[in-house]
Protein backbone atom coordinates (compact mmCIF):
# COMPACT_ATOMS: atom_id res chain seq x y z
CA UNK A 1 0.00 0.00 0.00
CA UNK A 2 2.64 2.73 0.75
CA UNK A 3 3.18 2.81 -3.07
CA UNK A 4 -0.36 3.16 -3.70
CA UNK A 5 -0.86 5.97 -1.05
CA UNK A 6 2.22 7.98 -2.18
CA UNK A 7 3.73 7.42 1.13
CA UNK A 8 7.04 4.77 0.04
CA UNK A 9 10.21 6.19 -2.22
CA UNK A 10 10.40 3.06 -3.47
CA UNK A 11 9.19 -0.18 -4.41
CA UNK A 12 10.64 -3.94 -5.78
CA UNK A 13 11.10 -4.36 -9.01
CA UNK A 14 9.81 -8.05 -9.31
CA UNK A 15 6.90 -10.25 -7.80
CA UNK A 16 6.98 -13.70 -5.99
CA UNK A 17 4.01 -16.20 -7.03
CA UNK A 18 2.81 -19.46 -7.19
CA UNK A 19 0.89 -22.25 -5.80
CA UNK A 20 1.13 -23.37 -2.08
CA UNK A 21 3.57 -26.52 -1.89
CA UNK A 22 4.37 -26.32 -5.64
CA UNK A 23 6.69 -24.62 -7.64
CA UNK A 24 7.88 -20.70 -6.92
CA UNK A 25 7.94 -18.17 -9.70
CA UNK A 26 9.10 -14.81 -9.55
CA UNK A 27 8.57 -11.73 -12.55
CA UNK A 28 10.29 -8.97 -13.45
CA UNK A 29 7.93 -7.37 -15.54
CA UNK A 30 9.13 -8.30 -18.95
CA UNK A 31 10.40 -12.37 -17.98
CA UNK A 32 8.77 -14.48 -16.27
CA UNK A 33 10.45 -18.07 -14.35
CA UNK A 34 8.77 -20.74 -13.14
CA UNK A 35 11.46 -22.96 -10.46
CA UNK A 36 10.16 -26.41 -9.75
CA UNK A 37 10.06 -27.65 -6.46
CA UNK A 38 11.51 -31.45 -5.46
CA UNK A 39 9.31 -33.39 -4.63
CA UNK A 40 11.18 -35.20 -2.29
CA UNK A 41 11.17 -31.94 0.06
CA UNK A 42 8.40 -31.39 2.19
CA UNK A 43 6.53 -27.58 1.73
CA UNK A 44 6.50 -26.28 5.46
CA UNK A 45 3.20 -25.03 6.64
CA UNK A 46 2.98 -22.63 9.77
CA UNK A 47 0.33 -22.10 11.49
CA UNK A 48 -1.10 -20.68 14.60
CA UNK A 49 -3.56 -24.27 14.49
CA UNK A 50 -2.07 -28.06 14.89
CA UNK A 51 -5.60 -28.51 12.98
CA UNK A 52 -5.65 -27.28 9.50
CA UNK A 53 -7.79 -28.18 6.65
CA UNK A 54 -5.44 -30.16 3.69
CA UNK A 55 -4.97 -27.67 1.23
CA UNK A 56 -5.52 -30.02 -1.84
CA UNK A 57 -8.37 -31.02 -0.24
CA UNK A 58 -11.14 -28.72 1.20
CA UNK A 59 -13.62 -30.99 1.48
CA UNK A 60 -11.89 -33.68 4.08
CA UNK A 61 -12.19 -32.95 7.99
CA UNK A 62 -9.04 -31.38 9.61
CA UNK A 63 -6.36 -33.98 10.59
CA UNK A 64 -3.67 -33.63 13.57
CA UNK A 65 -0.04 -33.62 12.70
CA UNK A 66 2.23 -35.82 14.75
CA UNK A 67 5.20 -34.47 13.81
CA UNK A 68 4.25 -30.55 14.05
CA UNK A 69 6.61 -28.63 16.68
CA UNK A 70 6.19 -25.01 18.07
CA UNK A 71 8.44 -21.81 18.01
CA UNK A 72 9.23 -18.66 17.16
CA UNK A 73 10.21 -19.37 13.01
CA UNK A 74 8.82 -16.71 11.51
CA UNK A 75 11.27 -13.59 11.33
CA UNK A 76 8.35 -11.22 11.28
CA UNK A 77 6.16 -11.73 14.21
CA UNK A 78 7.65 -12.87 17.96
CA UNK A 79 4.20 -15.10 18.21
CA UNK A 80 4.93 -19.00 18.30
CA UNK A 81 3.30 -21.16 15.48
CA UNK A 82 3.14 -24.44 14.64
CA UNK A 83 5.84 -25.77 11.73
CA UNK A 84 5.23 -29.11 10.02
CA UNK A 85 5.53 -30.64 6.54
CA UNK A 86 3.20 -31.51 3.58
CA UNK A 87 3.90 -33.03 0.54
CA UNK A 88 4.98 -30.92 -2.26
CA UNK A 89 2.90 -30.60 -5.29
CA UNK A 90 5.18 -30.85 -8.74
CA UNK A 91 3.57 -29.31 -11.58
CA UNK A 92 6.54 -29.11 -13.91
CA UNK A 93 9.44 -31.12 -13.73
CA UNK A 94 12.19 -28.55 -14.77
CA UNK A 95 12.33 -24.57 -15.07
CA UNK A 96 10.23 -22.93 -17.51
CA UNK A 97 11.53 -19.24 -18.73
CA UNK A 98 9.03 -16.95 -20.52
CA UNK A 99 9.40 -13.36 -22.48
CA UNK A 100 5.82 -12.11 -21.74
CA UNK A 101 6.25 -9.04 -23.98
CA UNK A 102 6.57 -11.07 -26.51
CA UNK A 103 4.87 -14.07 -25.48
CA UNK A 104 2.28 -13.02 -23.31
CA UNK A 105 0.30 -16.69 -23.67
CA UNK A 106 3.49 -18.28 -22.06
CA UNK A 107 3.19 -21.04 -25.31
CA UNK A 108 7.40 -20.91 -25.52
CA UNK A 109 9.61 -22.22 -23.04
CA UNK A 110 13.14 -20.30 -23.05
CA UNK A 111 14.89 -22.20 -20.26
CA UNK A 112 17.21 -25.10 -21.25
CA UNK A 113 18.26 -23.04 -24.43
CA UNK A 114 21.37 -20.98 -22.87
CA UNK A 115 19.32 -18.06 -22.79
CA UNK A 116 21.28 -15.50 -20.48
CA UNK A 117 17.96 -14.56 -18.84
CA UNK A 118 17.47 -17.87 -17.04
CA UNK A 119 20.49 -17.10 -14.81
CA UNK A 120 19.37 -13.86 -14.25
CA UNK A 121 15.79 -14.83 -13.46
CA UNK A 122 17.07 -17.75 -11.17
CA UNK A 123 18.95 -15.44 -9.16
CA UNK A 124 16.66 -12.52 -9.07
CA UNK A 125 14.23 -15.36 -7.17
CA UNK A 126 16.73 -16.15 -4.91
CA UNK A 127 17.42 -12.16 -4.50
CA UNK A 128 13.33 -12.11 -4.05
CA UNK A 129 13.07 -15.21 -1.56
CA UNK A 130 16.24 -13.76 0.77
CA UNK A 131 14.17 -10.59 1.03
CA UNK A 132 10.89 -11.67 2.08
CA UNK A 133 13.30 -14.13 4.68
CA UNK A 134 11.86 -16.97 2.97
CA UNK A 135 12.68 -20.38 5.18
CA UNK A 136 15.92 -22.05 3.96
CA UNK A 137 13.63 -24.78 3.81
CA UNK A 138 11.91 -23.36 0.55
CA UNK A 139 15.52 -22.91 -0.45
CA UNK A 140 16.23 -26.61 -0.60
CA UNK A 141 12.79 -27.62 -1.47
CA UNK A 142 13.67 -25.06 -4.69
CA UNK A 143 17.33 -26.91 -5.27
CA UNK A 144 18.84 -23.08 -5.18
CA UNK A 145 21.05 -24.52 -2.06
Amino acid sequence: MPVITGTARAHRDWAIYGYWGSSVNVTDGKYTYFRPCDAEQPAESYSTMMLQMDPWDWFLPPQPHEDAESGRFLPYTDAPVWRYGLSSRVRHESPMLFNVDDDPLQEHDLAGNSDPNEQRMCELLVTALTEIKAPQSQFKRLGLR
